[in-house]
């Protein structure tokens, strides 16, 4: 319509993470036909280029007790997904809070091998025995506290210091000094566990390690997600920190066969 008004008037839309759905299509919005981009510059040659603009990944598949069972990403009942929509949720973007799938992820003895597993696998820091930057997604935020409770109990050396929930509710992530400011510039803590807060939108350069502790809906949050993990360190050597003084790529753990 406004193109109509101004002939001359050109419309230029950017995005990392277009959608094809139907009020949400960036395709049809800028007339793409068959969703084709007018121009796509993709992950791969992003990573690809001399010097790269990102950083490439490798995805470990961790076989939890749900996958087993036959309980997968898509396994919300459908009285859950009617009141999530009764509620005017995307489905897409399910808060997984109180939900029977929530409830049975928070008892369960599952966390314990995402846990271990992740201390097992993850890329470490130079000394080989501690996690670089890592962050764990969530079902919810009695999921994240119940991951943290493990961390602290399963190695008490580094109990309140080694991982730590960072939520949006928390007034003690926010501001100079705070969590989310420690995990971007202090030593400690290594390990973010986030519910929604850290999936997208935020650049903190040294994450080597992502774990997916939780099913994800939607294809584009899913990426977005993945993009925590891809940027660059700085190109200065002084100017990066002492737990991750290289990355040539980083690590996706993936409890919930996502991919």
């Amino acid at each position: 319509k406004l193109q109509d008004r101004n002939p001359g008037l050109f419309i230029l839309g950017l995005t990392a993470t277009p959608r094809d759905r139907i009020d949400h299509h960036t395709f049809k919005l800028f007339d793409c036909e068959a969703n084709d981009p007018t121009f796509a510059y993709t992950f791969e040659e992003a990573v690809d280029h001399a010097p790269p603009y990102l950083c490439e990944f490798e995805v470990l598949k961790v076989r939890t007790k749900f996958q087993l069972e036959g309980i997968h990403g898509q396994a919300l009942s459908e009285a859950d997904k009617r009141r999530l929509l009764a509620e005017g949720k995307d489905i897409e973007d399910v808060d997984f809070e109180g939900t029977e799938l929530e409830r049975k992820v928070t008892n369960s003895g599952t966390n314990g091998l995402i846990v271990r597993e992740f201390m097992e696998e993850c890329r470490k820091d130079p000394s080989g025995t501690l996690p670089g930057k890592s962050i764990i997604f969530a079902i919810s935020k009695a999921h994240a506290r119940r991951i943290e409770e493990l961390f602290d109990r399963l190695y008490p050396e580094h109990a309140g210091k080694l991982a730590r929930v960072i939520v949006s509710e928390d007034p003690r992530v926010y501001g100079k000094g705070g969590l989310l400011d420690q995990f971007k510039h202090q030593d400690m803590p290594r390990v973010a566990i986030s519910v929604d807060m850290l999936d997208t939108g935020v650049d903190i350069l040294d994450v080597v390690n992502l774990v997916f502790a939780k099913p994800v809906y939607s294809f584009v949050k899913f990426w977005q997600m993945i993009g925590r993990g891809t940027r660059l360190l700085d190109a200065s050597p002084a100017r990066r920190k002492p737990w991750c003084p290289e990355k040539d790529k980083f690590l996706i753990i993936d409890c919930w066969g996502n991919f």
